[in-house]
């Protein structure tokens, strides 16, 4: 029987310019201070030794070890090469998620992955959803860009997820988005969703959420190091799916349409074709705005139109940002900022599924 009230810790620290080494000896300390606080999972953030990419088999054997001495769970990030049939090799964004007894309860490896995933560290795409049932509740994951996917988090909760851990060292700049987005993701899921990021004003930091509707945040930490604490009510989430049953109003879109004539029903619900989440991996993997826009059509995905505006209208802001540091920036700081074409590519795209979810 799982547990009813669980403990996470997610380390925080800083990375750009600290040593890998140093990085690991930091990571050690508020580690043990994480078990002094009574931790039953502690989680690092993505690319949590920066220099140092792949998980080595040292790093492994010592959170084996370390699980097994403290009695905790422990979820870390890095790239790992993972061997193919035959000899070929492939990069993997990889969680390692350990288990108290030191051994690794499985891996979970990130699905929409970021440009610099592919043309740097040459990464391959995941392609599962696995959700661990533990003595802490039922686990899933995501890395960064995950979280910005409606449709993965609703995977890892139609295959029973409680908690979805995001290690994410996603810019600053996306501080506001993000926020918004763990809370909207939360509340549509109804789950609790821990994000890791890193120390730093450049960072968008730490945070724990659950799906209450007033007053989501259930811990955060500001730009500093440390280690933030939230404690999850799984008894209160149980409860809160029994009397908010989500699942059981996501329906195909020929039942929504029949239904809103009679009943009026919203005409945009989020669809889990005969409940195989492999449907939508590729979603967010097209380049173009148009054919991300058409794949949502064509794989018969609808989103809420409330969940949509609201995003809109943080990406407005963030756009009147966007365009102050366009005015001061020189062409030499526009180059070392990509995070900007990024976020006008997001802002045209949902702009234009607005379009679509309205009719227009």
């Amino acid at each position: 029987m799982a547990k009813d009230r669980v403990r996470v810790a997610a380390i925080q620290i800083y990375m750009h310019g600290v040593p890998s080494e140093e990085r690991w000896r930091k990571h050690i300390h508020w580690m043990n201070e994480a078990v002094r606080l009574g931790a039953d999972l502690i989680c690092t953030t993505e690319f949590f030794l920066g220099g140092e990419t792949y998980w080595r088999k040292e790093r492994i054997e010592f959170f084996r070890n370390f699980c097994k001495e403290n009695g905790v769970y422990v979820a870390a990030h890095s790239y790992q090469r993972v061997k193919l049939d035959g000899d070929k090799r492939v990069t993997k964004s990889r969680i390692i998620f350990f288990a108290p007894g030191g051994e690794i309860i499985g891996t979970f490896d990130k699905v929409h992955l970021y440009p610099t995933d592919v043309h740097l560290a040459r990464a391959t795409q995941g392609t599962d959803f696995p959700v661990f049932d533990t003595k802490i509740g039922k686990i899933g994951f995501g890395v960064c860009e995950d979280l910005m996917i409606p449709e993965h988090i609703r995977c890892l909760r139609s295959r029973g997820a409680e908690i979805v851990i995001i290690p994410s060292r996603m810019p600053g700049n996306y501080l506001v988005c993000w926020k918004d987005v763990a809370v909207v993701r939360a509340i549509e899921s109804c789950v609790y969703i821990v994000t890791i990021g890193e120390a730093g004003m450049h960072a968008v930091g730490t945070l724990a959420v659950s799906p209450r509707l007033d007053n989501p945040i259930v811990a955060e930490m500001g730009p500093h190091e440390g280690v933030m604490i939230a404690d999850l009510d799984l008894a209160w989430l149980r409860s809160e799916r029994n009397r908010r049953p989500v699942l059981d109003q996501l329906r195909k879109k020929e039942d929504v349409e029949e239904l809103s004539v009679k009943t009026k029903v919203h005409d945009f619900v989020f669809r889990l074709e005969d409940w195989q989440p492999e449907l939508y991996i590729p979603v967010y993997a097209a380049a173009s705005i148009d054919k991300r826009v058409r794949m949502f059509s064509e794989k018969g995905i609808w989103v809420e139109r409330e969940v949509v505006e609201r995003l809109l209208d943080t990406y407005s802001r963030l756009m009147t940002v966007v365009a102050q540091i366009e005015e001061i920036a020189d062409e030499n700081l526009k180059v070392r900022l990509p995070s900007i074409a990024v976020i006008k590519s997001d802002f045209e795209f949902l702009k234009r599924l607005l379009e679509v979810l309205k009719g227009e």
